[in-house]
């Protein structure tokens, strides 16, 4: 098998669910506040938002530019070495296309929390329908936050990235028949996945839940769907909670 073919197989690697950037609209619910409601519940939202700012840019940029580093250690690798066996540098091509995906799916995910408010704050605010949707793009960006929190306990992605990191594996074990390469590597690719996936920011589902109950509101969002491990009789089950 060619290492060319190896790359292209690989490519398959990467694909990841994103969050969709929802275009953001006035709810009715909103145009019945006064003015002073309104005020009161935007500050309270911005202050949210703002809440953690730092902790989101540091796993953002830190865990982007931690991928992107591999990337380009792996290629380097890759280009320089030449005495590597097949298995190896199959490892190593591998290895650079799942850092490549790793850097792709944290730019199309983006981030809901490394921006704070200022996203909100560079609307214009003259008039009472700016405030209005300025308050709508605040509760938006929430419900985002708290959307990206509840990523640490999605199944399809802790699935991708077992499924990511065993299909690497098979293409390196099968292909160059460097099996025990193939599941070191796969391994410490898991368990480095389930650190990023576990550090996302937590805190977004919290801060939602506070926001509505200080103002006595729900703030409308799709339905949360989150997992857990339960004892059951015959030792332990897995719950999916909607």
């Amino acid at each position: 098998m060619s290492y060319w073919r190896t790359l292209g197989l690989s490519f398959v690697l990467f694909s990841a669910p994103a969050f969709a950037d929802e275009p953001v609209q006035v709810p009715p619910e909103l145009r019945s506040l006064s003015a002073a409601e309104v005020d009161a519940r935007l500050a309270d939202a911005e202050r949210l938002l703002d809440d953690g700012e730092l902790y989101g840019d540091l796993w953002w940029y830190g865990w982007t530019s931690f991928y992107a580093i591999g990337v380009v250690f792996q290629t380097v690798e890759v280009a320089t070495d030449g005495n590597d066996s097949d298995g190896r540098e199959a490892d190593k091509i591998v290895g650079a296309v799942k850092a490549t995906g790793g850097v792709v799916s944290q730019l199309i995910r983006g981030s809901a929390t490394a921006d704070g408010a200022d996203p909100v704050r560079e609307l214009p605010s003259a008039t009472a329908e700016d405030r209005l949707y300025r308050l709508a793009v605040a509760e938006h960006q929430l419900r985002a936050r708290a959307k990206e929190s509840d990523g640490r306990f999605s199944l399809l992605r802790h699935g991708m990235n077992v499924a990511v990191n065993v299909a690497g594996a098979m293409i390196v074990w099968q292909g160059f028949e460097a099996r025990t390469r193939a599941w070191r590597s796969a391994a410490t690719g898991i368990a480095v996945g389930e650190i990023m996936i576990w550090t996302i920011p937590w805190y977004g589902r919290s801060e939602l839940e506070q926001y509505e109950q200080r103002h006595n509101v729900r703030v409308p969002q799709g339905p949360r769907v989150s997992w857990g491990i339960a004892p059951s009789l015959n030792g332990a089950s897995v719950q999916l909670r909607f």
